[in-house]
């Protein structure tokens, strides 16, 4: 009978959840391990049907179909849920979408609200990341050199073309690094993000996750819920490089107000 042999080696499974249940470094490691496995094993899915997205004119939402992957595969792994307000701002057409940065959970925010024919804007180092890296080429990311102005920049001016051209939406982390606030705060922002709304004339469209220390601090990863907050759309088609500052300072205002208030 094949009864036992199966019992015999679903003994370590059943094993490491009642250990894991009892001993929270073990649950830890378990629930991070999940995560991990799940955010390489959904980027290798990036690379393999990216392809299939090529053939059907559809690269722009690679991006979208992999975060929803791991949305729903980490998500259910790890029984974090998400609570969206403003939701509806998401489908407005291209835009120009800034997030927090807390921890590698934003993973997780990403899956839940990324919108279609979206592409994200990242450091270039990210490029040499197994799976991580390939994926993200092919999908269009937007990599930025922070060691080197006029790269950047470059990279900036061909960025507001592409997303003009092609009609397609840029989300960015205006923070530039994650940072896990004891209570809900932000960094300074970048200025490269509302360099290109400004010369695409694309809107700005403000996404907020609360602070999710209840869900995720060192050694632990929690089951909860994350309620995020997506607010209305500032538009940008009459402003200016001289308006850049202005508008990234008001930008940040608008997110460090939702923050504390969620």
């Amino acid at each position: 009978s094949i009864a036992r042999p199966l019992a015999y080696l679903s003994l370590p499974y059943f094993a490491l959840r009642y250990i894991s249940a009892r001993h929270a470094p073990t649950r830890y490691y378990c629930r991070l391990t999940a995560f991990t496995l799940a955010f390489f094993a959904c980027a290798f899915y990036g690379v393999v049907v990216s392809l299939a997205a090529y053939a059907a004119g559809r690269r722009y939402d690679l991006s979208w179909m992999v975060a929803r992957s791991f949305k729903l595969v980490a998500g259910s792994l790890l029984d974090v849920k998400f609570e969206v307000e403003g939701e509806e701002y998401l489908s407005q057409g291209p835009a120009l979408y800034v997030g927090n940065h807390q921890s590698t959970l934003d993973m997780l925010f990403l899956g839940r609200v990324f919108p279609r024919r979206t592409v994200i804007m990242a450091k270039k180092e990210l490029r040499w990341v197994p799976a991580l890296g390939m994926f993200m080429q092919l999908s269009g990311a937007v990599w930025i050199d922070r060691g080197n102005h006029e790269k950047a920049m470059e990279s900036l001016r061909q960025a507001s073309e592409t997303l003009r051209a092609k009609q397609i939406s840029l989300w960015v982390f205006p923070e530039g690094t994650r940072t896990l606030w004891d209570e809900p705060n932000l960094r300074s922002f970048k200025k490269g993000a509302f360099h290109i709304a400004i010369q695409s004339g694309l809107p700005v469209i403000p996404v907020i996750c609360e602070n999710s220390r209840h869900i995720y601090r060192e050694g632990a990863i929690n089951p909860g819920t994350l309620r995020v907050r997506v607010l209305p759309p500032i538009p940008t088609t009459s402003l200016t490089s001289a308006d850049v500052s202005e508008l990234m300072e008001s930008t940040r205002e608008r997110m460090l107000q939702t923050v504390r208030e969620i």
